[in-house]
């Protein structure tokens, strides 16, 4: 862009090109049909006619001249005669055209512009009666054109051109563009202040109620947000008045109000928005029905729905609400078990947040984490708010968050006291938000175990279904269950798990409480939600096996074995010296070998360890150690006995002293898997008794093994693709830093001449089918693990010769006939090889 404005289309070696070589040359019609509509961005055939002064017929022509001159582009797929030129081109013609007509003759053309283009975009009539000099024009067109303005959200739009005239806007249409603005950038106080002087200066204004109507409920006056939607619910202007139903009854969810009747209210102006081209109201009305469909469960259609809501959105000036569209798009991705999808959109949420917006960003974020992710990654950002709580309707859903977030701590009376701050009936922008309080109040009981006293849940239960919140519904219908410790809840939970599983997961705390009483399917069932969901049941499992007795120490102890993370393993171990022998023989081992890292060995040619992402090269790992890595490698399942070891390894030393190396050895060993070796928390890698040692082969993998199991898994006679795949897998010898111990010599051997007798057949179906091109791949891979082969060599001269590939054949032959006669044998001519 910077080299671009540095060039001018009006003067120099440019303009001369221009002038002689593109537009000299044009019929003089053309070249005015150009210059006068050099003055519009976008060329179509209303605007380009009048700019023109041409039939629409004649701007089609000259359009489609234009575009064969290269002069014109399409404008992506919005019409057929919809172009632009250039920008430099668009400079150099507007230069020509007020040098031939003068600049008052541009601004008479600028106006015709203008009249035209009200009828057609109220923006492009703006800004061509600025360009006429006619500001009061101007002026009228951005305030007749409030209404469209806010409908596509244009405030940024309208404020440019604000900017730019005299005496700015009138004064209705300034405050409320600049109350919009300031909303787009959460500046609550500012949006409001703005928002409530447009209403006081025209009480009947349905752009200023609605843009009141929105101010109040960013700045958390939802009962005041409510008056200003109902406003316009009569106002007696139809497409108003659908806005003002739909706000009405959106408002309306969070008390008592039909999640059904608002849905179908917001689907029907959302049909309605689409067809008027209302694309921020309709992203807004969108982001709305998601909401809705999160607290009726059905988290995939909301998904979408706020998907759409972000490209509305960001087609118009939107700040704060394209905010709440992520946050939307992220609570459906978390609830559908998509946490890292979830986050990155609460990520893209906070780079855009604006301060003024802290609060929602707080509440909606640390909910989410409560009831389906980590109340760890919530409360930085609740503690960020703290002093911001009290006194408003946002402030309430931060509250009820808080609730959540200590139940999932096990903070129970932090949790009370949060609960009772909160306010009943209380209208507030977030669906079932009464529900959702009577039900963390019913939670709440059920965890404290307040018998005698009404559980404030099947209340918040009925409310929920009589408003069609389901997810909301389901949880309060299975928290009072749970809660019921004189009946087996096992068949509600499966079929919960079913239907609807992140509802189990919300209610882990009272689940893990129920878990021992469970049958053993629903116990399996509950251990496969943790297992989708580990972020979510973690700390609450390791806060129920900490304070378990005996008899259920067990249940939660296999329960962290699968959803654990490395810290668990030396928890699970106390737990079980603590309990002594309730957990097992090894508690923690299952944990430890399901976060081990994998092991492979590369074992053909030089040794290499990968362990993970770590690669440990042999000349780095003791030989001593290394040699028992590889010995173990070469042996059937990874086991030898500890005479055949001794025997290999240390055929010198007496008995006493071989048995001393070989346990420094696999204590050297164990070190090189596991740097920070720990006998009660390992893996396995390595294993030892009296009469045995061996490598766990579900951990540890090598290259010949791989080679082993492809050759026999071959019929008798070798495929071509085993052969194919056995190439790419064999990489040379066995254990070449061993090249000379006695005890690597019978399997290197063996697994060599395995590898040649399959490759060997290969290529000889190969030539005899006229499969040249795989046959030279086995044989070219075989040669360069075993060049001395003769067979090999030969029959790669031969595929050379027969595939065409003269030159290599050639030199192959040379190198196969050198070979050869090293040995002393006369090689066959090439056309005989």
């Amino acid at each position: 862009r910077s080299f671009i404005s540095s060039l001018s289309g009006a003067e120099g070696h440019l303009y001369e090109y221009l002038a002689e070589e593109v537009i000299g040359d044009l019929p003089a019609d053309l070249q005015q049909f150009l210059m006068r509509t050099s003055l519009l961005d976008t060329v179509d055939l209303t605007l380009g006619a009048v700019a023109a002064d041409v039939t629409e017929d004649e701007a089609r022509t000259f359009i489609e001249a234009s575009e064969r001159q290269g002069l014109f582009g399409r404008r992506g797929s919005h019409g057929r005669y919809i172009v632009r030129s250039h920008p430099l081109v668009r400079e150099f013609l507007r230069s020509r055209l007020i040098r031939s007509v003068g600049a008052t003759r541009v601004r008479e053309i600028h106006g015709q512009i203008a009249r035209k283009a009200e009828s057609v975009d109220w923006e492009i009539a703006a800004r061509h009666y600025q360009a006429s000099g006619e500001d009061s024009a101007a002026r009228r067109v951005v305030s007749e054109s409030l209404e469209p303005i806010l409908a596509k959200g244009s405030y940024a739009a309208a404020q440019g051109i604000a900017a730019s005239l005299e005496r700015g806007l009138e004064e209705l249409t300034g405050l409320v563009l600049q109350s919009r603005l300031a909303q787009q950038r959460a500046a609550v106080h500012e949006a409001l202040d703005l928002a409530e002087r447009a209403a006081a200066l025209e009480p009947n204004s349905t752009a200023a109620a609605l843009n009141l109507s929105a101010a109040r409920t960013l700045a958390g006056d939802v009962p005041g947000a409510l008056v200003a939607a109902r406003r316009l619910e009569l106002s007696g202007h139809e497409e108003m008045a659908g806005l003002g139903r739909a706000v009405v009854a959106a408002m309306a969810t969070s008390v008592e109000g039909s999640l059904d009747v608002a849905d179908l209210e917001l689907a029907r102006l959302c049909i309605r928005l689409e067809l008027q081209g209302a694309t921020h109201y309709l992203g807004v009305a969108l982001l709305d029905r998601s909401q809705i469909l999160i607290a009726k469960g059905d988290f995939a259609a909301a998904l979408d729905l706020a998907a759409a809501a972000i490209s509305y959105l960001q087609l118009s000036s939107a700040g704060n609400e394209l905010v709440s569209a992520h946050l939307a798009h992220a609570d459906a991705l978390a609830f559908l078990g998509d946490i890292q999808a979830a986050r990155a959109e609460i990520t893209a949420a906070l780079s855009q947040a604006h301060s003024g917006q802290a609060l929602e960003l707080a509440a909606d974020i640390a909910e989410m984490e409560a009831l389906v992710g980590e109340s760890a990654r919530a409360w930085p950002l609740v503690a960020a708010v703290g002093d911001r709580v009290a006194g408003s309707d946002l402030g309430e859903l931060v509250s009820l968050a808080r609730v959540f977030l200590s139940i999932q701590d096990g903070d129970l009376e932090q949790a009370e006291l949060d609960a009772a701050r909160l306010q009943h009936l209380r209208p507030v922008p977030v669906v079932a938000f009464e529900a959702k309080r009577l039900l963390a109040e019913g939670l709440l009981h059920a965890l404290s175990h307040a018998d005698g006293v009404p559980s404030p849940a099947t209340e918040g239960a009925h409310l929920a279904a009589r408003q069609g919140a389901r997810f909301w519904a389901t949880f309060g219908e299975t928290l009072s269950i749970l809660a019921d410790r004189t009946t087996d809840p096992s068949e509600t939970v499966l079929r919960v798990l079913a239907e609807s599983p992140s509802v189990v997961s919300s209610l882990a705390e009272l689940i893990l409480e129920r878990l021992p009483d469970l049958r053993l399917d629903a116990g399996r069932a509950v251990s496969a939600e943790a297992e989708r969901r580990p972020w979510r049941w973690r700390s609450s499992v390791r806060r129920a096996l900490d304070g378990a007795e005996a008899r259920n120490a067990q249940v939660f102890a296999a329960l962290l074995e699968r959803i654990g993370e490395a810290e668990d393993i030396g928890r699970l171990r106390a737990v079980g010296r603590r309990l002594h022998t309730h957990l097992g023989t090894r508690p923690g081992l299952t944990l430890a070998r399901r976060l081990a890292e994998r092991v492979f060995v590369e074992d053909l040619g030089r040794v290499q360890i990968l362990i993970g992402e770590r690669v440990v090269d042999g000349a780095d790992v003791r030989r001593k150690v290394l040699a028992l890595l590889c010995l173990l490698l070469s042996r059937p399942r990874f086991v030898s006995t500890r005479e055949e070891v001794l025997d290999s390894l240390w055929p010198e030393h007496d008995p006493s002293s071989a048995l001393n190396s070989l346990n420094q050895t696999v204590y050297f060993l164990r070190r090189v898997f596991e740097p920070n070796f720990r006998d009660d928390e390992t893996p396995g890698y390595v294993g030892q008794d009296g009469e045995t040692i061996w490598l766990d082969a579900e951990l540890i993998d090598c290259r010949s093994r791989r080679c082993v199991q492809i050759i026999r898994g071959m019929p008798r006679d070798p495929t071509p693709e085993g052969a194919v795949e056995l190439a790419t897998q064999y990489r040379g010898r066995f254990a070449l830093d061993f090249a000379y111990d006695d005890w690597a010599a019978p399997f290197r051997d063996a697994l060599h001449a395995s590898y040649l007798r399959v490759v060997e057949h290969a290529v000889r179906l190969d030539l005899d089918s006229g499969h040249f091109e795989r046959g030279t791949f086995i044989a070219e891979r075989a040669s360069e693990v075993d060049p001395e082969s003769e067979e090999i060599q030969a029959a790669l001269v031969r595929l050379y010769r027969l595939s065409g590939a003269h030159a290599a054949a050639a030199e192959q032959y040379a190198h196969y006939a050198h070979g050869l006669r090293d040995l002393g044998i006369e090689p066959p001519a090439l056309a005989d090889v």
